[in-house]
């Protein structure tokens, strides 16, 4: 095997450990945003079946998440309160 050929296949498996790399964080970041998104339309939808004690309950509970969050998400969505009505 000669040399040319040598640095070619290390150059080779390179970029296809970085293309597997970008590929992965890209699907497991649109994964984490569907996570996050059923986990607040799941709030919302349970939150017009709760009583007022509930979803007052609820929304502490939402509060005190955004605050131990606060900081390590800097591009958080503005906080929604649960409506009365679906």
């Amino acid at each position: 095997m000669n040399q040319a050929l040598k640095w070619k296949l290390i150059a080779g498996f390179i970029l296809v450990f970085v293309a597997g790399g970008i590929s992965g964080a890209f699907l497991g970041g649109l994964y984490a945003r569907h996570l996050f998104f059923g986990f607040a339309e799941a709030h919302r939808q349970m939150a017009a079946n709760l009583t007022d004690e509930q979803r007052q309950k609820l929304q502490q509970i939402e509060e005190r998440h955004r605050r131990w969050h606060h900081g390590r998400f800097p591009h958080e969505l503005p906080a929604e309160s649960p409506s009365a009505t679906p």
